[in-house]
């Protein structure tokens, strides 16, 4: 179903595009909100820095994802307004495609090279063994980021 969002009322139009984009970004952060105040309330200091340490890693993947859809969303829309449906399918198909494969590559980094991406950043070294072990099982974390656009849309 395709929805055209170049006639009507802008108001609503823009609402209803935004709702899914709000709500994913506040799930995102009472995920993160709630796993904070768990680990540092049941687990300890260490383990709350621990945690700490994983935001920028996901940060740099759900910012390239972003960035990724951005571009996308300028194509799509240029095909879109010329009223080129095919070049739209084949565009947003590649978007999701090239999103999928840099999340699956990232993850698939985080998980292999936790050790020393987290040197990279300068982890403490009485935290890097608890950073360690958080970060490898939330490695796969980007494709579920990568995809949460999609959900929401279709």
């Amino acid at each position: 179903m395709t929805k055209d969002m170049t006639s009507g009322k802008i108001t609503p139009l823009l609402i209803n595009f935004t709702i899914p984009l709000v709500l994913g970004n506040l799930f995102q952060l009472t995920y993160n909100a709630a796993d904070s105040i768990i680990v540092g309330k049941f687990v300890g200091e260490d383990a709350l820095a621990a945690v700490g340490t994983a935001n920028p890693l996901m940060t740099l993947a759900i910012l390239f994802i972003n960035g990724i859809c951005l571009g996308a969303g300028i194509l799509v829309s240029t095909a879109f307004g010329a009223g080129d449906t095919e070049l739209v399918e084949r565009q947003v198909s590649t978007t999701a495609i090239a999103g999928t494969v840099f999340s699956l590559a990232f993850s698939l980094l985080c998980i292999l090279l936790a050790n020393p991406l987290l040197r990279l950043l300068q982890v403490p070294a009485e935290i890097l063994p608890i950073a360690v072990n958080y970060r490898r099982p939330t490695g796969p974390g980007p494709p579920q980021t990568g995809c949460r656009p999609w959900r929401f849309r279709w």
